[in-house]
């Protein structure tokens, strides 16, 4: 118990210094991570593990005019809950019990064109140009009938990136639209999976840490 509070405390000493030492430097490496909150809501964030997660990091290049520059790396892998599913504009049919993958896999490479501060935040536009890989995976226990769609994939996205304390952000919306190979829909026994051919649209909620170097 004793070293779970103090590895605690050295991570809120931490944290607290780069964000000190951020007001008074101009980093040259803006590390940052956290989590996407939507998919795990939508799922009460139950089950969490290797199966059901978000995560992302990512970097801005020497934060001043000349350097707008910076990358970032997405992982999702999460549950499908069966209220989601029921929800879903894009599936057909009877829809009771239905359950679900989600796996996101993207690098961005990201723009900072501007920003615009406040008495309290920081409000950051961000353009981002990437490349990455998804997968959907659909499943009817009642009729034992599945159906999956997997597609490398080419996404333009935006989101806004709010900063509280020069530390802590959240990002929304964060909007994440793209082109992949065509998709077919999928006859699930009375259930029809029938999203758009070749576009697909995601809208994500981060949350996250900055730690300027």
């Amino acid at each position: 118990m004793g070293r779970k509070i103090v590895t605690k405390l050295l991570i809120l000493l931490g944290i607290t210094i780069s964000c000190l030492y951020s007001e008074i430097t101009t980093p040259k490496f803006d590390f940052h991570c956290g989590i996407e909150q939507g998919e795990l809501l939508q799922n009460n964030y139950n089950n969490l593990g290797i199966r059901n997660y978000t995560l992302f990091c990512g970097q801005r290049l020497h934060r001043n005019d000349n350097h707008r520059w910076g990358w970032r790396l997405l992982s999702i892998n999460v549950e499908l809950s069966k209220q989601h599913l029921r929800s879903n504009q894009f599936i057909g049919g009877d829809r009771e019990g239905l359950g679900g993958n989600l796996c996101v896999q993207r690098f961005y490479i990201d723009y900072y064109p501007a920003k615009y501060k406040n008495a309290f935040f920081v409000i950051t536009p961000v353009l981002s140009l990437g490349l990455g890989y998804h997968r959907e995976y659909f499943i009817k226990p009642a009729t034992g009938l599945s159906t999956e769609f997997s597609a490398f994939y080419i996404p333009f996205a935006f989101r806004l990136n709010w900063m509280f304390g020069n530390c802590f952000f959240l990002e929304t919306p964060f909007i994440d639209l793209g082109f992949h190979s065509r998709r077919t829909a999928g006859d699930l026994g009375g259930t029809i999976v029938n999203y758009p051919e070749r576009l697909s649209v995601f809208l994500w909620i981060n949350t996250g840490i900055r730690f300027p170097l």
